[in-house]
C-alpha cells in the first residue's frame, strides 16, 4: 500500500513538472533566480515541511522522554515485586460479587 501511495505521489510529481515547465523569475530582496516553476512549488514546498517538523520537534521530544522515563520507572517497579507474593488486599467489587454467590442458594 506505501509503495502505491509513493508511485502515485511520483507520478503526480512528473504531471506537475511537465505542465509547469515554464521558467520564472523568483526575487527576494537583492537576490534574483530564474528557475522552473515546478522547482520553485518543489522547492517551497520542501521549505514548509522542514519549517513544520522542525516546529514539532520540541512537542515530540518531550513526549518521548516522558516515555523513556515512564517505562524506566515501570521496569524499577517491575523489579520490585516479588512474584511468589500474592495481593493480600481484594479490589472492593471482588467481595460484593463474592457475597452474591455465596449468598445464592443452589436447587
Amino acid at each position: 500500500m506505501r509503495f502505491a501511495v509513493s508511485i502515485a505521489m511520483l507520478i503526480l510529481a512528473v504531471i506537475l513538472a511537465v505542465q509547469n515547465a515554464s521558467s520564472i523569475t523568483v526575487m527576494l530582496l537583492f537576490w534574483r533566480v530564474d528557475a522552473s516553476l515546478a522547482i520553485v512549488i518543489f522547492l517551497c514546498f520542501g521549505l514548509g515541511a522542514l519549517a513544520a517538523a522542525m516546529a514539532l520537534m520540541p512537542a515530540w521530544y518531550r513526549k518521548h522522554s516522558a516515555v523513556k522515563r515512564l517505562q524506566r520507572r515501570i521496569s524499577e517497579l517491575e523489579a520490585d515485586i516479588d512474584p511468589t507474593q500474592t495481593p493480600s488486599v481484594q479490589p472492593s467489587w471482588f467481595a460484593g460479587i463474592r457475597r452474591s454467590f455465596s449468598s445464592k442458594q443452589r436447587p
